[in-house]
């Protein structure tokens, strides 16, 4: 029995790791097949390798319990609208795979669980992701040059005094709390909790404004007492509360960052924050989320290319394929149960016990880690590692 709880850890170590990484799961599954399988019958394994992973929702829960309670007491009346909104575009793209899965599931298993397709999905996904960063980093580099000559003249200025003009905030919103409470007024902000919410952020400095050069001879970086400006900072202000930090530019762009540092593709992103995304967006990137049926694709990775090509920022895109992951994982997990039934032996029950103890612990780890990842770097280097990953499976199937 210490053997098969051996294993049952070392499966609940992978499901942590790859189940949020956009790296796949199935490919990591089947490379530890070839080396370790589990004494025991096969419909338990099939329960065993899907309900595992309630483990690993069990720790976004855990790390993202009061941003998705809608019923913490600690939560203003605005924050709760908020969380509900999140919850809506969850269900909204959930819907197509949770249809789609429902009724191609067993054709998927049958048919295309295979190492040819795992592998092919490795790869062809990895280059994806590869080829999109590429783009971005392009994109990103000609967004952060200043057009005019003027801008140039300046920004040469500064930099030959090491002064970072583009990174350097240049005010704190507390300036436009002399006329905040015509615009407060405006957007229907009257009632109490929320006039003191938006106090509160204003007088610690939750929201800036950041100088970037512009065309012509003017920087955008001088604060502004436009009221459409100042009603996107307190908008921006109101969804970050206390969760999180946004930046707002002069033009009323809102960059949304949920730890201390910064997610670079808010520069070229549309949608930098949960708010920004519509419903119809959602939707799509739930279409996208059905690419991940396909065994080798990633659930994560899927999600996480889908919205970046929408326009969504690294950061939300990475953060709402979690999210998704909770009524999709819970559901599957479901399904499993009442289709296999519950009768289990006690060593089954401790091999299911410790798996999805392993890969509740690891996901906490595996999370956080891709989170802090992704403010500093893309996701290139695991475009690389899918593509050595799917080579690596073909030969392990064909030589092993």
């Amino acid at each position: 029995m210490l053997i098969e709880l051996l294993k049952a850890f070392l499966i609940g170590l992978v499901e942590g790791i790859t189940e949020w990484l956009p790296i796949s799961s199935t490919g990591h599954m089947i490379l530890v097949d070839e080396f370790v399988k589990l004494d025991v019958s096969a419909d338990f394994l099939k329960v065993f390798l899907v309900v595992i992973q309630l483990g690993a929702i069990l720790a976004v829960i855990l790390l993202y319990f009061r941003k998705l309670n809608p019923f913490a007491l600690s939560k203003t009346r605005a924050q709760k609208r908020r969380t509900w909104s999140i919850w809506l575009r969850v269900i909204i793209a959930t819907i197509p795979a949770g249809a789609l899965g429902f009724l191609f599931d067993d054709w998927v298993q049958d048919h295309l669980y295979t190492p040819v397709v795992v592998s092919a999905m490795l790869v062809v996904y990895g280059i994806a992701f590869v080829l999109m960063e590429r783009r971005n980093r392009r994109l990103i580099k000609a967004g952060a040059e200043p057009l005019g000559r003027h801008s140039r003249d300046y920004l040469a200025t500064h930099r030959e005094t090491g002064e970072d003009v583009v990174s350097q905030p240049s005010e704190n919103i507390s300036r436009l709390s002399s006329p905040v409470a015509a615009v407060a007024e405006e957007m229907g902000l009257s009632d109490e909790e929320t006039l003191a919410e938006i106090a509160s952020i204003v007088s610690t400095g939750t929201v800036e404004f950041t100088p970037v050069i512009d065309g012509g001879s003017k920087m955008r970086g001088a604060p502004s007492q436009e009221p459409a400006v100042m009603r996107s900072a307190l908008e921006a202000a109101l969804e970050s509360a206390s969760d999180g930090q946004v930046v707002v530019g002069p033009d009323g762009r809102k960059h949304y960052v949920d730890k201390p540092g910064e997610d670079a593709s808010s520069v070229i992103s549309k949608v930098n924050a949960f708010s920004e995304m519509g419903l119809g967006r959602a939707f799509v990137v739930g279409l996208f989320q059905c690419l991940a049926m396909i065994p080798g694709t990633s659930r994560s990775g899927a999600t996480i290319i889908g919205a970046m090509l929408l326009g969504i920022s690294r950061t939300i895109a990475t953060e709402f394929s979690f999210f998704l992951a909770i009524p999709i994982m819970f559901g599957w997990s479901l399904v499993k149960l009442v289709k296999h039934g519950l009768a289990f032996t006690s060593t089954e029950l401790a091999i299911l016990g410790v798996g999805c103890l392993t890969a509740f612990l690891v996901s906490i780890v595996a999370i956080r880690f891709l989170m802090g990842y992704i403010k500093r770097n893309d996701f290139t280097a695991f475009g690389w590692y899918r593509i050595v990953l799917g080579i690596v499976v073909v030969c392990a199937t064909m030589f092993l």
